[in-house]
């Protein structure tokens, strides 16, 4: 568990527009107080290596990022997704990094509402052992190694260039977004074509 009330993380925050908002269980208890709020570490030597830590995985031929929340788009109870994200954790063993992925409908029923969906990046993993697991999961995509993946058939919906992807407070104004939680840091970051 990461234990995000340490003394030693800075918080720094920015407002966003008034819209509503799904409040994550990730998120500092300052986001609870009614506008929009991120929370991420922003000092450090120590907080630039696990930036890098991130980055390198990221930027790596072989990652998995997976979720078990809201099976293919319908969205579920809060208490059931954190129980089916618990039980893609145990299934992945103790080498998932916690990752809460944020993002904006455009279209649709949901348009302009935030989506928030904890999932797992998950170092070294095989692709078809990641489609596996989304599969059974009922998940409609994930992502593998910079590419966004059918969990059907494995084919590819949008491949991401390393060399574009967004680190730290920048990555949070993407849609979409995701923050990794490693070692009691936020490391937010948005990987792009």
């Amino acid at each position: 568990m990461v234990d995000l009330s340490s003394p030693s993380l800075r918080w720094h925050y920015e407002s966003h527009s008034d819209r509503d908002h799904h409040v994550s269980p990730f998120c500092d208890p300052a986001c609870r107080l009614g506008r929009r709020a991120h929370a991420h570490r922003i000092d450090a030597p120590q907080g630039m290596d696990v930036y890098r830590e991130v980055r390198s995985i990221l930027s790596g031929p072989r990652y998995a990022l997976l979720s078990a929340e809201n099976p293919r788009g319908t969205i579920l109870d809060p208490a059931v997704n954190a129980q089916r994200t618990e039980t893609l954790r145990a299934d992945l063993g103790g080498r998932a990094i916690p990752v809460e992925g944020s993002y904006v409908y455009t279209e649709g029923p949901h348009t302009g509402e935030t989506s928030i969906e904890r999932s797992w990046l998950v170092p070294a993993h095989d692709r078809e052992g990641a489609r596996r697991l989304a599969k059974a999961f009922d998940q409609e995509s994930f992502v593998y190694a910079n590419e966004l993946l059918r969990s059907d058939d494995g084919s590819t919906i949008i491949r991401f260039d390393p060399k574009h992807a967004i680190y730290g407070p920048r990555a949070l104004r993407e849609n979409p977004h995701s923050v990794a939680l490693l070692r009691g840091q936020r490391v937010p970051f948005a990987l792009k074509e």
